[in-house]
C-alpha cells in the first residue's frame, strides 16, 4: 500500500479546470480588479468550488481562475495514477464517465481549459463511447502536448512514453494528444479546450 501511495504523491494527478476571467480588458484598471473579484465569487457560487487566480498564456496575459476537482471515490486517485503510469486498467470503467460529467458542467462558460489529467478523462470517455461496450483492459501508451501556435519547442510528439502536461503559463496554448489502447484497438485522441477529436489507428 505504501508503494501505491508513493506513486500517487509523486505524480500530478489532480484534475484542474481553468476558466478565463471574462472581465479582463473590459474596464479601467480599478474597476477591473473589483470586476474580477466579483467574477471569481460568482464562479465559486455557481459551481460550489474554491478557485485561485493564475495566468495561462506564455509571454502575455490571459488571467484565469483554476479549480481542482475533488476525488469522486477513495480509489479514484489510484486509478488515475495507473493510467498516467502506462499501467493497464481492467475495471471501474464507468467512473470515467461520471468524472467526465463533472468536468463538462464547467463547459457552460466560454473560455475553459483543462490540465493533462482532466483532458485524459475526456479522452477516455470518448474512447469508451466509440468502443460501445466495456473493454477488458485499457492503457495509455503515449501522451504529449503540442503548442497550438506551432512552436516546436513544446512539441514532443516524436518521442515515446507519457510526458508531463503543460504548466499553468502554457495551459492556454496547449493541445493534449493521447494514444490509448483498448483491447484490440488503438486510438489517438486530441483534446483542445472543450473539443475532443478521436480516430482509430
Amino acid at each position: 500500500m505504501g508503494n501505491k501511495n508513493t506513486i500517487i504523491e509523486n505524480m500530478n494527478i489532480t484534475l484542474k479546470v481553468y476558466i478565463v476571467d471574462e472581465t479582463y480588458g473590459k474596464s479601467t484598471e480599478i474597476d477591473e480588479k473589483e470586476s474580477s473579484k466579483k467574477f471569481k465569487r460568482d464562479l465559486e457560487k455557481e459551481f460550489s468550488v474554491a478557485s485561485k487566480e493564475t495566468n495561462i498564456m506564455p509571454s502575455a496575459d490571459l488571467p484565469a481562475f483554476v479549480t481542482a476537482l475533488e476525488s469522486v471515490s477513495e480509489y479514484w486517485p489510484s486509478l488515475l495514477a495507473l493510467f498516467f503510469s502506462a499501467k493497464r486498467i481492467r475495471d471501474n470503467f464507468e467512473i470515467w464517465r461520471q468524472v467526465a460529467k463533472k468536468i463538462r458542467r464547467f463547459f457552460t462558460r466560454p473560455g475553459v481549459f483543462l490540465n493533462r489529467e482532466a483532458a485524459g478523462v475526456l479522452a477516455i470517455h470518448a474512447v469508451l463511447d466509440d468502443f460501445n461496450e466495456l473493454p477488458n483492459k485499457m492503457e495509455c501508451i503515449h501522451y504529449y502536448w503540442i503548442h497550438q501556435w506551432g512552436e516546436k519547442k513544446e512539441d514532443i510528439s516524436d518521442q515515446s512514453g507519457i510526458h508531463p502536461g503543460p504548466d499553468d503559463p502554457h495551459i492556454g496554448v496547449a493541445i493534449h494528444v493521447f494514444r490509448i489502447k483498448v483491447d484490440h484497438l488503438e486510438y489517438e485522441v486530441t483534446v483542445d479546450q472543450k473539443s475532443v477529436s478521436l480516430k482509430r489507428l
